[in-house]
């Protein structure tokens, strides 16, 4: 089938300035030094092109469904872009606390941050989960005589992992 002669033409305009896909406002913005030409504008904005892209918005629409999905805001680093937004807004709010602020991280953005639940100091959820798996650890060996389930000895080995690397803090150490 071809394309009739109007279609060809918005074919050919998006072609030129390398649009391909639904993130090509981020695309297109990435390529600030190339210039298009009004005819190139009005064929984008006549298939309604995403001229303005907001990758904030787009990241904690994402957040929502995964809390909405998972219930929390704890993404893992195995979420690729996710994790990496969820993690540069908590170093952004460090440098907040530290007076270090570049501006990105507005108090409006923190406030529905927070409103979602997220978690701004991972460190101390880590703490409270060793403590918590430890003591389910205990539970189990105190009830059953052994530690012969998966859960367990993937969590004892990542423990003695750490442990033999010096990675292992030593109020940890003490626990175990």
């Amino acid at each position: 089938m071809q394309m009739n002669d109007p279609l060809r033409k918005q074919h050919d305009a998006i072609e030129k300035i390398h649009v391909k896909d639904s993130n090509s406002a981020r695309q297109l913005r990435s390529r600030r030094q190339q210039t298009i030409t009004e005819d190139q504008i009005a064929v984008l904005k006549s298939v309604n092109f995403p001229f303005e892209y907001n990758f904030w918005e787009e990241k904690f629409t994402a957040l929502q469904a995964y809390k909405e999905k998972n219930g929390d805001c704890l993404v893992p680093q195995s979420h690729k872009e996710l994790g990496h937004f969820v993690n540069n807004q908590r170093r952004l709010k460090k440098q907040i606390v530290n007076g270090k602020s570049v501006g990105t991280l507005t108090a409006e953005r923190v406030e529905r941050l927070e409103k979602i639940g997220f978690v701004w100091e991972v460190r101390a959820n880590a703490d409270e989960t060793f403590d918590n798996n430890l003591q389910e650890v205990i539970e189990f060996q105190a009830t059953n005589g052994h530690l012969k389930t998966e859960g367990f000895s993937k969590w004892l080995s990542k423990q003695r992992v750490a442990m033999k690397n010096g990675k292992l803090s030593k109020s940890r150490q003490a626990k175990l």
